[in-house]
């Protein structure tokens, strides 16, 4: 007679309860998967199925006999010592039993529930969409790809790593996110200090407003709808034009490039309309 059953099961997989025709059973566990009571369904400790004669569970499909009672196998494992199996050749997860489970009866897995899985997967996402929307960006700060590109990849990469069930693999793993995280920090701090040594701090303070502000308000030039310059920086530009064509044709040298510092260093004094800056040549 086939009896079909509703079962509950923790983040291990163990079925905490069983729902049938016959009614409902509780179970609970010992760390190492020990049940006082042997009443419902046959699924049990981990997921796998519970031998009600002998208590214990035949792993891998037979491959190994794991007693609970003892916490231990009875019989050694064929990757032990130096292998995956571990040092300790007759134990169950390397003594960690809450955080791991071994279906297979040679080595350990690490539990990774459906919370962890949807955290690791949206991290991933939103580093790669981060680093996608910069690449399209023609703008995008030269600071801003190499941060997307260097510490972003080495955080994810070391996020994946650190469930390996590989001691050595989560060690680097754990170095790689801290090298990533570290480099962010440490061009963070330096881009605000170079900020305040350049600005002050009352300039940094408008710096950041105009920033936010642009976050939340459009440019002029999207305001405009169109590609279009304004006209009074296009007779700027074209003023700019004559000047460099003068400058070369009496000194025999190339006029230097827009910018105030260098104009400066020339000689030349070039004033702007409010609100108009100098546009690229």
């Amino acid at each position: 007679m086939r009896r079909s059953s509703l079962l509950m099961t923790d983040r291990q997989r163990s079925a905490v309860m069983g729902l049938s025709t016959a009614g409902a059973a509780a179970r609970s566990y010992a760390p190492y998967g020990y049940v006082s009571s042997s009443a419902g369904p046959f699924t049990a400790f981990a997921g796998e199925r519970h031998d009600r004669h002998t208590g214990c569970y035949h792993l891998g499909r037979g491959a190994r006999l794991y007693s609970p009672t003892l916490m231990r196998f009875l019989s050694p494992d064929r990757l032990s010592p130096f292998g995956r199996g571990g040092i300790n050749v007759y134990a169950y997860c390397a003594g960690d039993p809450v955080n791991h489970v071994d279906p297979t009866g040679r080595m350990r897995q690490m539990v990774v529930d459906a919370l962890t899985v949807n955290a690791r997967s949206l991290t991933t996402a939103a580093y790669a969409g981060i680093v996608g929307a910069l690449l399209v960006n023609k703008n995008a700060p030269r600071r801003a790809l190499q941060q997307a590109l260097i510490e972003g990849p080495l955080v994810v990469i070391g996020l994946h790593m650190q469930y390996s069930d590989n001691p050595t693999v989560q060690g680097v793993g754990l170095g790689l996110m801290g090298a990533g995280v570290s480099s962010a920090i440490v061009k963070a701090g330096w881009g605000i200090f170079q900020g305040l040594r350049e600005n002050g701090l009352v300039g940094t303070g408008k710096v950041v407003t105009n920033n936010v502000k642009r976050i939340f308000k459009e440019t002029n030039h999207d305001q405009r709808g169109g590609s279009e310059l304004p006209n009074q920086t296009v007779a700027l530009n074209i003023e700019l034009i004559a000047i460099s064509a003068d400058y070369s044709s009496t000194t025999g040298t190339d006029f230097p490039s827009s910018s105030p510092k260098e104009l400066r260093n020339a000689g030349l004094v070039l004033t702007t309309p409010p609100g108009e800056s100098v546009g690229h040549i």
